[in-house]
């Protein structure tokens, strides 16, 4: 039976757990390693109203196995290049995407976007700019412990709004001060808690996209244009957003302006000849979403109508509408099917992927009866997931005996099956609302990654740090700002 290199003994004396609570805290308040309470917007700025609190967070750096750490690092660029590979194939996305858009209508109508868009004849350069994140959990086999060393198993890749880039390079930083500080440096030894180069990673390929946008339009300075993050109304993480802008400011004199799809489509004019998007005088030289990615930020055709907007301009999109799709589950599904992964990578690389795909299955009530009924024998062993991010959208357990035999085909075909990754549990002091709590959990480690192409040849390809999350072995979902997970940092063991 395997089990994790915890190094301290818990429960922790009280006077330790009382010392690491107090630096915790203070440490978040004064680094920024915040979460708004109420949502960020100019009411609460102006009425003084704004309530913070520090974002939920281990106490304590979580082991995670250096090899795994290592792999999933070492794979980052190879997922890049996928990405990008079936991004350039019309032909691919219509296929894999043609069932599924039947049952989904906000996959439908962003797919409908990415049509428009690809027959547009623009007559500039199409620059892209991808910042990715693929997300993974430590296979132990069933039961748990079972294996003799664990499987990286990739759990999905996202493609739009990759979050906590910079929060998780302040969680090292933060691990690594409050461990030395509270006495624990022995049992936590610096050089095993890897402080995430993710903040300064990104921002470095926002300054190259952003010298490439200026180069190919005769941009004359910074000044000219702006880097606009579409954000959502009464945005909580606004902290982790927030902290590009100081960054970019500081380090390339670049300015960063936060914007909603409402406000684009009120503010934003599109220059029907150049297809140079401006917003308040200033042209748009990257449209950066970090919001767009569910149904619930299109509450009315003007925010759909705003994403053409910025789909059709010439302004660099991160991610651009064909990297959107890419992150469909779906898209996720077709790729694990025998000898579709290699037509868009090397081999050699197909085999290093292939290794960390779990169990994926459509959910054709014609053709996947098989696997329907496997699936309702070992209702345990899978999950239901729909085209979406964000957190509490998947079906487990009982609730996918209501959905097989509730849904219509179409509806059902819109999802993908998932044989669950089974993780070995570990005990662990997590802080929410200032209050700690020793739970059993599990974790789900992060890899960040940059894209830079131009007219479908890439020309920055980088791993970009990364990002631990932990959450209670009861828990389902993994989502911080959705509340069931906490921000954490790898403590590597050999």
């Amino acid at each position: 039976m395997q089990k994790h290199n915890v190094p301290v003994n818990f429960p922790l004396s009280e006077h330790t757990l009382s010392s690491l609570v107090e630096e915790t805290t203070l440490f978040c308040h004064s680094n920024g390693l915040l979460m708004s309470v109420n949502g960020f917007n100019q009411q609460n700025l102006q009425h003084n109203s704004l309530q913070i609190q520090p974002i939920s967070l281990t106490l304590l750096p979580s082991p995670f196995p250096r090899h795994s750490f290592e792999e999933a690092k070492g794979i980052a660029k190879d997922f890049n290049l996928l990405v990008h590979n079936l991004s350039q194939s019309e032909e691919f996305l219509t296929k894999a995407l043609e069932v599924t858009i039947q049952g989904d209508e906000f996959t439908a109508r962003l797919f409908k976007i990415f049509k428009q868009t690809i027959a547009e004849k623009t007559g500039f350069k199409r620059i892209s700019l991808g910042l990715f994140r693929s997300d993974y959990m430590l296979h132990y086999g069933s039961p748990a412990g079972s294996l003799s060393k664990p499987l990286l198993q990739q759990v999905e890749l996202n493609t739009i709004s990759s979050a906590f880039p910079n929060l998780s390079h302040l969680a090292g930083k933060l691990f690594r001060y409050t461990t030395s500080r509270c006495g624990l440096e022995e049992s936590y030894p610096q050089e095993r808690i890897p402080v995430s180069n993710s903040s300064t990673a990104f921002v470095d390929a926002f300054a190259h996209a952003f010298a490439l946008y200026k180069k190919e339009f005769n941009i004359a300075s910074n000044d000219a244009a702006v880097i606009v993050m579409i954000c959502q109304p009464s945005e909580r993480n606004v902290f982790d957003q927030k902290l590009f802008e100081f960054e970019l400011w500081e380090r390339h004199r670049i300015s960063m302006i936060r914007r909603t799809l409402s406000e684009i489509y009120h503010n934003g004019e599109l220059d029907q000849t150049t297809l140079a998007l401006k917003l308040e005088g200033k042209e748009v030289a990257i449209s950066y979403s970090r919001a767009g990615y569910t149904p619930n930020d299109y509450p009315s055709e003007k925010e759909w109508e705003a994403r053409l907007k910025i789909d059709r301009s010439r302004s660099i999109k991160c991610p651009s509408i064909s990297h959107h799709l890419v992150g469909c589950k779906k898209i996720q599904q077709v790729i694990a099917t025998p000898g579709v992964l290699e037509k868009f990578v090397p081999k050699e690389t197909a085999e290093r992927q292939r290794k960390c795909f779990a169990g994926l299955y459509s959910l054709d009530k014609g053709k996947d009866e098989p696997i329907i009924k496997e699936i309702l024998k070992r209702l345990d062993d899978f999950v239901l997931k729909p085209q979406r991010e964000g957190g509490g959208n998947n079906i487990y357990g009982q609730d996918i005996v209501t959905a097989l035999s509730t849904m219509s085909d179409r509806e059902l075909e819109a999802f993908i099956a998932m044989e669950k990754i089974r993780p070995l549990s570990f005990p662990c002091y997590v802080i929410r609302n200032g209050q700690s709590t020793l739970i059993q959990a599990i974790s789900e480690l992060g890899v960040y990654s940059s894209l830079i192409s131009v007219d479908g040849d890439i020309v920055r390809s980088e791993e970009c740090g990364h990002l631990l999350r932990t959450k209670p072995i009861t828990s389902n979902e993994g989502g911080i700002a959705a509340g069931f997970a906490f921000i954490d940092s790898p403590f590597l063991f050999d």
